[in-house]
């Protein structure tokens, strides 16, 4: 490959799967470190929260909803946060609201989880 064992170089790489890894890849000597990133706990959450709910028009102070919504969403990483308030919004501009409230934070948490409503079942 042209680099010599004291080149330098370092090479890094990221995936959200895993599972789905070549074996390959995996075996000793490829990779020194393997390196995991959790999601966040509810205390990161919590923050999370607050940065994309300052993006946001309340009904009540950013405060309120972060505690709660925080401990609503178990499991869910920073990605999935921004979507739910994404989604709060969304929710709450179809039923022509002025502001985004619990309910439609409720129904975007709902939405994230489980996909589109299915009109037929």
């Amino acid at each position: 490959d042209g680099f010599a064992t004291t080149s330098g170089v370092v090479v890094l790489g990221g995936t959200n799967r895993p599972d789905i890894l070549d074996k390959a890849l995996l075996r000793p000597g490829r990779f020194d470190r393997m390196i995991t990133v959790d999601t966040p706990d509810i205390k990161g959450r919590e923050q999370i929260f607050r940065v994309h709910l300052g993006k946001l028009k309340l009904a009540r102070e950013a405060d309120f909803y972060a505690e709660r919504l925080a401990a609503l969403t178990p499991g869910m990483s920073g990605a999935d946060i921004a979507n739910v308030c994404n989604e709060a919004a969304l929710h709450a501009a179809r039923k022509d609201k002025d502001s985004v409230d619990l309910p439609d934070f409720e129904a975007a948490i709902d939405r994230v989880i489980g996909g589109l409503e299915k009109k037929n079942k």
